[in-house]
């Protein structure tokens, strides 16, 4: 645009931080060793690559694995997927599924690649995890005084939480345990009670 922008011992040049989407013009001269300059080359127009935006990344919830969708950006022929800073899969789609254990969250970033391979900035971190899933297996083996409570193992669990179900939508706490069992005492001898487990990450 006739404005000198720099001055190389190299044919190449390469001009940093324009617009998107805009026309440039160009032109180029030579320097002898006297520093004299000959007449510009032909002028040249070129034009930026037209802005591709970064995705907005959310997740689906998923009893299984971590299920990550976003919008479909124009201008984008492929999205770059990562996980804690860490690039893990490219895909044509606008969702990913990572198959990743229960009870720990993990944060995702995804950016989008153009018809040029050039990546665009990285989308606003998400963080999401798979749920753990409900104790099963639930057996009371009831004593004089006392209950004895086993379940089978969550995976993912760090702790159980167990609960007396005091009314269809009412439980009172009892207690929290690190392994599969729990004893309930004391209790009322011929005592009716439910109880419920939940776990926790």
């Amino acid at each position: 645009d006739n404005e000198k922008i720099g001055e190389v011992n190299i044919p190449s040049y390469k001009d940093n931080d324009l617009e998107f989407d805009k026309e440039y013009y160009y032109k180029i001269s030579a320097l002898d060793a006297l520093n004299n300059e000959s007449q510009t080359s032909i002028e040249v127009k070129t034009k930026t690559h037209a802005f591709v935006d970064v995705p907005i990344l959310s997740s689906m919830n998923s009893k299984m694995n971590i299920t990550l969708i976003w919008n479909e950006v124009a201008g984008a022929k492929s999205y770059n997927i990562y996980r804690g800073g860490e690039n893990i899969s490219n895909v044509n789609t606008t969702s990913f599924t990572d198959p990743m254990p229960p009870g720990k969250e993990y944060c995702y970033q995804v950016s989008c690649i153009d018809q040029y391979d050039i990546e665009s900035d990285l989308s606003v971190q998400h963080c999401t995890k798979v749920p753990l899933s409900p104790p099963k297996g639930l057996q009371a083996d009831a004593g004089v005084s006392s209950m004895n409570l086993y379940w089978d193992e969550v995976v993912g669990a760090d702790s159980y939480m167990i609960y007396e179900k005091v009314t269809q939508d009412s439980i009172s706490y009892m207690g929290e345990s690190r392994s599969t069992q729990f004893t309930v005492r004391p209790l009322d001898f011929s005592a009716d009670i439910c109880f419920v487990v939940t776990a926790i990450d």
